[in-house]
């Protein structure tokens, strides 16, 4: 039973992070040098999203209970940490292509 809660922990963490990446391309992937931020600030951007994970993990643990808590808060705070994280990494390789190109 544990093996379960494992596999779905890391299924629901990886779908989260993968969902956190693609949402900013997905809207903002047209704005010249959004894509190269992204690309640049990955690494801090998946790092940043495993820390709010496992914060967001631990509060929904105590508020929802550890079986179905900690998948629940790790994908949500995956997603969200990974969401936020290239967001702000894309908008910044917008405003130096922008301040490069004037």
């Amino acid at each position: 039973m544990a093996a379960v809660h494992v596999l779905l922990l890391l299924i629901l963490t990886c779908v989260g992070i993968v969902a956190g990446f693609a949402l900013p391309l997905r809207f903002c992937g047209q704005v010249p040098g959004f894509n190269t931020g992204i690309l640049f600030g990955g690494l801090f951007s998946l790092l940043l999203s495993l820390m709010v994970g496992a914060l967001v993990a631990g509060r929904a643990e105590q508020a929802i209970g550890t079986n179905i808590g900690v998948p629940i808060g790790a994908f949500l705070g995956c997603f969200l940490g990974a969401t936020l994280a290239n967001f702000a990494a894309g908008a910044l390789g917008a405003l130096i292509s922008f301040m490069l190109r004037h």
